[in-house]
């Protein structure tokens, strides 16, 4: 679960009570807020904006109605990256066609890899937050104000298409229907070309002009891939750093080792991987791994160095396996079967058998007690690695994180069954009792049914310590509220009695849909 963008957004608006409670000294200056600025040509650029100059929704207006919807879900919270798109300046009745904004919106981000290849790995929403005006201010020129709930501003900072907004009440928003969002994205409800990247906030936002797609994906290369920005301006034309960036994709290195699994490889941004001088705001004295790609420019696709930290990033956040019918560390009983739950994306899963690779069980995600039998052994120690093996990951130090093992120890088949029996205690030629003892087996009983047929012309008048119903000839037993819980290996009995006499016997007979014995 991701904080840093309250942490972020909290640090900026923070005065020091001391510095409020003693008026002879001087308030410290407040750190400017770095954004980054996309022009229509797709070029980018950093700013910083002082942030008394940062939007802030007005005390006076109250929170607005919103509303939680699906934008596309693959799965458990838990085990999925959670993208949150929020609109601001979308009245009630515009609601819906904020919805068709941001449909398209993701459909276009899932056509560039390697969000098309890994799609099944988000659960994307979005939030619905019911404006009193529609617009947003500064759109067209900068004296217009919008009154809207999360205060989003063109001409922020006086930069005319950066698009701020109240980062705290953002996520305010976005926590209160996701409690686990990763990601938020906010859409300006404005035609007008413009977005912003808030540094370290996982926080975005764009305008409903269709070219302002491209700041989400750049965007999400720095607050998911924790990628550099490549385009060499904006900061000391000679790189300052001493150390080697963190950042896979810029290096000091001019041989471009960094990611020489890479060098030489057509890369689909165009050209080939190689060591590119410019990158992290600087001309020189600092590399990058291709002439141009989305963290350089909008407009192209992410470099395969670029895609290989995305992937990896997007398993920091995942993992392989979502769950599986016996959990990992436990004691799997061989008569049932094992099933794993995985992602939807394409997985290799082996097994090992007392660490000894068996190749026929390659693939399966099931396995069945026919499957533990061919072992010959009631016991053993059951492993299964399970590995995305993609060819956008060459980097031996992120395979890890590809990669989940799952471990078992199997046990031999001592597993029991419920068991019903039917004894006749009595028989006087008009009429008949009996006594039904139903048995827990190796698990035990929160409830039981008991089921059988009696022959033509018998009949069930009468029945004690168990509910009766009838079916023609077929009758159904359920048990009171007071005797239906049967521990292991425990026994409880029901009566009954009918006509007529020289009773033959039960058929059919099941106990909580499994035969009696």
């Amino acid at each position: 679960m991701n904080v840093r963008a309250l942490a972020s957004a909290l640090a900026v608006a923070s005065v020091s009570a001391a510095l409020l409670a003693s008026p002879a000294m001087a308030e410290p200056a407040k750190p400017d807020v770095p954004h980054e600025v996309f022009a229509p040509n797709g070029t980018i650029k950093r700013v910083e904006v002082d942030p008394d100059d940062l939007p802030k929704v007005s005390k006076s207006l109250v929170a607005a109605p919103s509303r939680l919807k699906e934008v596309e879900i693959n799965g458990p919270s838990a085990n999925r990256i959670d993208l949150v798109f929020l609109g601001d300046g979308y009245t009630a009745a515009q609601q819906t066609e904020y919805g068709t904004e941001i449909d398209a919106a993701w459909a276009e981000m899932v056509q560039r890899e390697p969000y098309k290849s890994y799609r099944k790995l988000f659960n994307v929403w979005r939030i619905e937050i019911d404006s009193p005006q529609s617009g947003v201010s500064g759109d067209p020129t900068a004296d217009v104000q919008v009154d809207s709930p999360l205060a989003s501003t063109f001409w922020c900072g006086g930069t005319e298409r950066l698009l701020c907004v109240d980062t705290v009440k953002s996520w305010e928003y976005a926590r209160a229907l996701v409690p686990g969002a990763d990601q938020v994205l906010v859409q300006a409800n404005s035609t007008k070309y413009g977005g912003a990247g808030y540094g370290g906030s996982d926080l975005g936002t764009f305008s409903r002009n269709p070219s302002s797609r491209e700041v989400v994906l750049h965007e999400l290369g720095h607050s998911q891939g924790d990628l550099a920005d490549e385009y060499d301006y904006g900061g000391p034309d000679q790189y300052p750093g001493a150390t080697e960036p963190g950042a896979a994709n810029v290096t000091i290195d001019n041989t471009g080792g960094k990611w020489g699994v890479w060098l030489g490889e057509a890369t689909p941004d165009g050209g080939v991987i190689g060591a590119f001088e410019g990158g992290s705001y600087s001309r020189l004295g600092i590399w990058r791994p291709s002439a141009n790609s989305l963290m350089r420019n909008l407009g192209q696709d992410f470099g395969l160095v670029n895609r290989e930290k995305l992937v990896q990033s997007f398993y920091t956040q995942t993992d392989p396996v979502d769950s599986a019918s016996t959990p990992s560390g436990g004691t799997h009983n061989a008569s049932q079967s094992l099933t794993l739950t995985t992602l939807d994306v394409p997985l290799a899963v082996k097994w090992q058998v007392d660490n000894v690779a068996v190749p026929a069980w390659d693939g399966k995600k099931t396995l069945t007690p026919a499957d533990f039998a061919t072992t010959g052994k009631t016991n053993f120690a059951l492993k299964a690695t399970v590995t995305d093996e993609t060819a956008m990951v060459r980097n031996t130090i992120y395979k890890p994180e590809l990669t989940q093992t799952l471990t078992w120890t199997v046990g031999q088949n001592t597993s029991t069954n419920p068991n019903a029996v039917f004894e006749k205690t009595s028989d006087w030629g008009t009429g008949f009792e009996a006594n039904v003892t139903v048995t827990a087996g190796s698990t035990a009983l929160t409830s039981w049914t008991v089921e059988f047929d009696v022959p033509a012309g018998y009949s069930i008048l009468s029945t004690w310590d168990a509910n009766r119903t009838r079916t023609n000839n077929h009758y159904t037993f359920t048990n009171k509220s007071y005797n239906g819980a049967v521990d292991p290996g425990e026994s409880v009995v029901f009566g009954l009695g009918g006509v007529t006499g020289n009773f033959p016997g039960i058929t059919n007979c099941k106990i909580n849909g499994n035969p009696c014995s």
